[in-house]
């Protein structure tokens, strides 16, 4: 598992396809900008594809990241700070948000580093348009009612499924 951010035209980045950036769009893209190159080894499939950020370098090393197009988004799996920043500068190119994949946005800031998270898996330079407190409570209070409501309610259910139809 990791920690992905979307390039998305929506809200939410798994309905990117209600608002794609298309095949044809990126790879244009990829054209104008020196930094992108697209991977020779990892394109096999006809519904993706993967380019290497080189850096403002242009020297690709292998702690060097990648970006894919899949579905109507660019997305990218733990990137670190810098490919963050070029995330954002892609996104206005095409009139897109960073999205994490809580929704959450990230946007360049003039004001130096912030935090967004306590876990430090989001570069600090960030901060996102959301109250994460707000949704955080919101999560633990769901998560409440899942244990308060539907846990004493499955098991009456769990013993009458097993007593009438044989079912553990």
């Amino acid at each position: 598992m990791g920690y992905d951010l979307h390039i998305s035209r929506v809200e939410h980045w798994v309905y990117s396809e209600t608002a794609p950036i298309t095949l044809d769009e990126w790879k244009s893209y990829i054209e104008s900008d020196s930094e992108l190159k697209i991977d020779p080894i990892n394109n096999h499939r006809d519904d993706e594809l993967t380019v290497l950020w080189y850096g403002d370098d242009g020297i690709f090393e292998d702690n060097e990241f990648w970006l894919c197009w899949w579905k109507g988004q660019i997305y990218a799996k733990n990137p670190d700070e810098a490919l963050i920043e070029k995330m954002c500068k892609i996104a206005a190119f095409f009139n897109a948000k960073v999205l994490g994949d809580d929704d959450e946005e990230y946007i360049l800031t003039a004001d130096g580093l912030d935090s967004i998270h306590s876990n430090d898996r989001i570069p600090n330079r960030f901060r996102p348009k959301k109250n994460n407190v707000i949704i955080r409570f919101l999560n633990t209070v769901c998560k409440v009612l899942v244990v308060v409501l539907v846990e004493p309610l499955a098991r009456p259910l769990n013993r009458f499924r097993s007593r009438w139809f044989g079912v553990d």
